[in-house]
């Protein structure tokens, strides 16, 4: 119900605005002033019909797993593998053995974003082994060294 009101207080308010807007306009522009206002009337009251429309919100994707077959999907397989590749070669430098990587991107095209990582790894580290891999990896992706999750293969 508050939302309701929100959009009506909205709608309102640029119904006033717009009259306001028509009045100062010159003569000689008010076709096109008019023809924007209404463009902008249209765009508010359709405005929560936009917010039906369905959109990803955050998947969790491995590389070697299959999205759909659209354009966005592409590009999200190819930013997770792009940020496999990423997390591996950090792994690698480290001389840590990384099994998988899972990769939890969030946003949509063309603004994905690492969510989290799961790194699985081969051997167990220790803890100051642990805390620098995080932290690298965190630097490396751009997320708190807290989102790169660390699990042994085979264990917790």
């Amino acid at each position: 119900m508050e939302a309701i009101k929100e959009w009506a207080r909205s709608v309102y308010l640029l119904a006033v605005f717009s009259s306001a807007v028509l009045l100062i306009v010159p003569k000689t522009m008010q076709r096109q002033a008019r023809f924007v206002v209404e463009m902008l009337m249209l765009l508010c009251v359709l405005a929560p019909l936009f917010h039906l429309m369905p959109r990803p919100i955050e998947t969790t994707v491995s590389s070697g797993s299959y999205v759909s077959g659209s354009y966005t999907a592409s590009l999200e397989r190819f930013y997770v593998a792009e940020v496999e590749r990423r997390v591996r070669e950090v792994g690698q430098g480290a001389g840590i053995a990384i099994r998988d990587v899972e990769v939890v991107v969030t946003g949509s095209a063309p603004g994905f974003r690492v969510g989290a990582v799961k790194v699985v790894l081969g051997r167990d580290l220790t803890e100051e082994e642990a805390r620098r891999f995080r932290e690298v990896t965190g630097a490396y992706l751009n997320i708190p060294p807290d989102r790169v999750a660390l699990e042994v293969a085979g264990g917790g």
